[in-house]
Protein backbone atom coordinates (compact mmCIF):
# COMPACT_ATOMS: atom_id res chain seq x y z
CA UNK A 1 0.00 0.00 0.00
CA UNK A 2 2.71 2.30 0.95
CA UNK A 3 4.70 1.42 -2.32
CA UNK A 4 1.65 2.30 -4.23
CA UNK A 5 1.69 5.59 -2.93
CA UNK A 6 4.82 6.37 -3.14
CA UNK A 7 4.56 5.66 -6.55
CA UNK A 8 1.69 8.13 -6.94
CA UNK A 9 3.19 10.91 -5.57
CA UNK A 10 6.31 9.84 -7.92
CA UNK A 11 3.71 10.39 -10.88
CA UNK A 12 1.62 13.43 -9.67
CA UNK A 13 4.93 15.04 -9.60
CA UNK A 14 6.29 14.17 -13.04
CA UNK A 15 2.79 15.11 -14.35
CA UNK A 16 4.17 18.12 -12.75
CA UNK A 17 7.08 18.91 -13.76
CA UNK A 18 5.70 17.94 -17.53
CA UNK A 19 2.99 20.83 -17.34
CA UNK A 20 5.85 22.98 -16.39
CA UNK A 21 8.01 22.20 -19.15
CA UNK A 22 5.37 22.40 -21.46
CA UNK A 23 3.95 25.50 -19.96
CA UNK A 24 8.16 27.07 -20.39
CA UNK A 25 8.16 25.87 -23.90
CA UNK A 26 5.16 27.75 -25.12
CA UNK A 27 7.40 30.65 -23.96
CA UNK A 28 10.09 29.77 -25.03
CA UNK A 29 11.80 29.01 -22.23
CA UNK A 30 13.90 26.09 -20.70
CA UNK A 31 14.90 25.21 -17.46
CA UNK A 32 17.95 23.45 -18.11
CA UNK A 33 19.76 23.89 -14.91
CA UNK A 34 19.59 20.71 -13.18
CA UNK A 35 19.88 21.34 -9.38
CA UNK A 36 16.92 23.95 -9.79
CA UNK A 37 15.14 21.32 -11.86
CA UNK A 38 15.69 19.10 -9.00
CA UNK A 39 14.26 21.96 -6.88
CA UNK A 40 11.74 22.44 -8.62
CA UNK A 41 10.84 18.49 -8.94
CA UNK A 42 11.13 18.58 -5.30
CA UNK A 43 8.30 21.18 -4.76
CA UNK A 44 6.20 19.37 -7.37
CA UNK A 45 6.33 16.26 -5.22
CA UNK A 46 5.67 17.63 -1.99
CA UNK A 47 9.09 17.10 -0.59
CA UNK A 48 10.25 20.87 -0.08
CA UNK A 49 8.36 24.27 0.11
CA UNK A 50 8.51 26.48 -3.18
CA UNK A 51 10.03 29.23 -0.48
CA UNK A 52 12.87 26.74 0.55
CA UNK A 53 13.16 25.75 -2.91
CA UNK A 54 13.27 29.73 -4.47
CA UNK A 55 16.03 30.52 -1.22
CA UNK A 56 18.46 27.70 -2.35
CA UNK A 57 17.87 28.52 -6.20
CA UNK A 58 18.48 32.06 -5.70
CA UNK A 59 21.60 31.20 -3.66
CA UNK A 60 22.68 28.62 -6.60
CA UNK A 61 22.48 31.30 -9.37
CA UNK A 62 24.14 34.01 -7.09
CA UNK A 63 27.12 31.81 -6.52
CA UNK A 64 27.28 30.99 -10.43
CA UNK A 65 27.70 34.68 -10.83
CA UNK A 66 31.13 36.23 -11.08
CA UNK A 67 32.00 38.90 -8.32
CA UNK A 68 32.71 42.66 -9.69
CA UNK A 69 34.85 44.52 -7.64
CA UNK A 70 33.45 47.59 -5.84
CA UNK A 71 34.77 50.73 -7.08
Amino acid sequence: MAAEIDQGRANEAERRMQFADAAQALAGHELSDQLLRELSHQVAAGAIHADDAISAGMTHLDAQQPSSPVT
